[in-house]
């Protein structure tokens, strides 16, 4: 995966100069047109601007297991595409990063057994599939998770299949 860093000044620049504009609805013509806010991320090492096909391959390169349940390969797919088009509407991006919770509510209720209809916790979810040896790091040691507050904070890579 290659890293991206947000060119904050030119944020700022934007932001004092008044040329980020509230979120609207996008007219017709305007539908495939990178969101402003994509412009800028660039490359750690080139400088240069992240473009649609690095996202695309970024978000590609994100993959599941076979044996993964075809129910989770569904709703992870809806994900990516969530992500994939929020190149177009930055807005978007939350509800991509949303939907990927959920995506793991699914997959840790189908692993666990639990019913879907049931309300769980999602860090003793966690917890409960690392204790039962569910979730594993690479080489199949068991992992051991502080908890779920620190799930959005590490630093994973993608360009393995999870």
């Amino acid at each position: 995966m290659k890293f991206y860093y947000h060119n904050i000044y030119a944020s700022l620049i934007d932001i004092k100069l008044g040329n980020i504009m509230p979120e609207m609805f996008k007219s017709l013509n305007q539908i495939f047109e990178t969101a402003p806010q994509n412009t800028l991320f660039v490359h750690v090492e080139t400088g240069q601007p992240q473009t649609l096909d690095d996202w695309y391959s970024d978000i590609a390169s994100i993959k599941l297991l076979d044996s993964v349940p075809k129910e989770v390969h569904q709703h992870f797919n809806r994900a990516k595409n969530t992500m994939l088009y929020s190149w177009f509407c930055y807005e978007m991006m939350p509800v991509a990063e949303q939907y990927c919770f959920c995506v793991l509510e699914i997959a840790f209720k189908l692993l666990l057994g639990f019913p879907s209809s049931e309300i769980h916790n999602m860090n003793n979810m966690i917890q409960e599939a690392v204790s039962k040896g569910s979730i594993t790091d690479e080489q199949g040691n068991s992992c051991h998770l502080v908890g779920c507050q620190n799930l959005s904070h590490s630093k994973v890579s993608h360009n393995r299949a999870l």
